[in-house]
Order: C-alpha cells, then sequence, then structure tokens
C-alpha cells in the first residue's frame, strides 16, 4: 500500500488526477460526435438544393457526385465536370476527400 504522504503517494495521485482528466475529455469528445453528423446532413441537403447536380452513394449523406458547369461568357461555359466527394465521420472538423471523376488538364495534376 502506498502512503498518500510521501512523494510516491503524491505521484499516484497525481497520475490518477490525469488518467480521469483524460477519460473526461475522451467523454466529451464522444458527445460532441452527433452534432458533425448533423451538420453533415444539413450541408449535403443545402447542396442537393443549389444548381448542382448532386447524386449520392448507396443512399448515404456520406459519399455523393456532384455535377457542375463551367461559369458562363467564359471559355469553360460548355464544361461539365463531375466531382467526387467523401465527408469523413469527423466532419465538419476534418475535411472532406474530393477528386475529379473526368478526366482535367492542369499544370499540378500528373495523371497516375
Amino acid at each position: 500500500m502506498v502512503n498518500p504522504r510521501t512523494k510516491e503517494g503524491s505521484l499516484l495521485k497525481l497520475l490518477s488526477f490525469k488518467l480521469a482528466s483524460r477519460t473526461t475529455i475522451h467523454k466529451r469528445i464522444n458527445v460532441s460526435a452527433a452534432p458533425s453528423s448533423k451538420r453533415r446532413d444539413m450541408d449535403v441537403m443545402k447542396l442537393m438544393m443549389t444548381d448542382y447536380k448532386v447524386e449520392t452513394i448507396n443512399d448515404g449523406m456520406q459519399e455523393f457526385f456532384v455535377e457542375f458547369h463551367g461559369p458562363k461568357d467564359s471559355i469553360y461555359q460548355e464544361g461539365v465536370w463531375k466531382i467526387r466527394v467523401e465527408l469523413p465521420d469527423g466532419y465538419p472538423y476534418k475535411s472532406p476527400s474530393i477528386g475529379f471523376v473526368n478526366k482535367i488538364y492542369h499544370p499540378n495534376i500528373d495523371e497516375l
């Protein structure tokens, strides 16, 4: 048994306090997971109400395709681009993964 009045006992109290603090922080993080899915659903619904064509993958709100047209009165006005968007579980705190489905030409993008 460790005596709480000794140096070792004080260290034990400090370690148990830090462990309890980490547990509390961990619980707070888990509780905030529900609002992030609510935010994700709200953002996807807003996107669906715009002029962009949005197709969900597997009837979920985490993965979808977005099709958009080039701006009018520009050299891209006839262009149509399709991107695949994947929203992570930690969205909006983690950024989405976005990739072009159709071929694009850009000086900083190499073909794999």
